[in-house]
């Protein structure tokens, strides 16, 4: 997460992410109206796009107790009978449910929740989650078998491979602090 705690990722060279074009924007609303309504077998809704051009967007979801987008993240949410399915297509979001599955798709990621939260972030570089508590399930693409994470673990996702750790509590705290509108200088001494 930017700015946070995690360790460092192998270096990779700077791609610049690209503003979303109003064809993109299209594509990406018709891509999750047909997956979310093909996929689930079951009558959906059609799909609604979240788009945080300023500060915390936080959208009520019915189903979901908490939805914090980060400032110029992008997502779009699906609903079936018995789930929700989000796309994470950039930026960083915190998720939390005590009511409904949820599935979030981040990059090559794929992330179910039974109750529980975590936060994710998807870029160019790849995609990461962080349970913040509860288990989330999580699949990578190209991995044969799915990886329980539990409360302080995260997972990074790079075309480099898979990293794997777990914060302090200290250290969960400074990871998620921008989704409560807390600023964090963390080179700065306190006199």
């Amino acid at each position: 997460f930017q700015g946070s705690v995690l360790p460092d990722a192998a270096p990779s060279p700077q791609i610049p992410v690209p503003l979303l074009s109003r064809r993109l924007f299209t594509r990406a609303a018709v891509a999750a109206i047909v997956t979310g309504s093909l996929s689930t077998g079951h009558a959906a809704e059609a799909a609604r796009f979240y788009h945080a051009s300023h500060g915390l967007l936080r959208p009520v979801e019915a189903g979901l107790d908490e939805v914090v987008l980060d400032q110029a993240s992008l997502m779009t949410v699906c609903r079936a009978s018995h789930h929700v399915s989000l796309d994470l297509l950039g930026g960083r979001v915190r998720l939390a449910t005590q009511r409904a599955p949820l599935r979030l798709r981040a990059d090559n990621m794929s992330i179910d929740l039974r109750h529980g939260s975590f936060i994710a972030q998807a870029d160019a570089q790849g995609s990461e989650a962080l349970v913040l508590t509860g288990e989330v399930s999580i699949q990578c693409l190209g991995e044969p078998g799915c990886r329980l994470l539990r409360q302080h673990d995260w997972i990074r996702y790079t075309r480099h491979g898979v990293s794997l750790g777990s914060l302090s509590e200290d250290e969960l705290q400074t990871a998620m602090a921008w989704s409560r509108g807390v600023l964090g200088f963390p080179s700065l001494a306190v006199a």
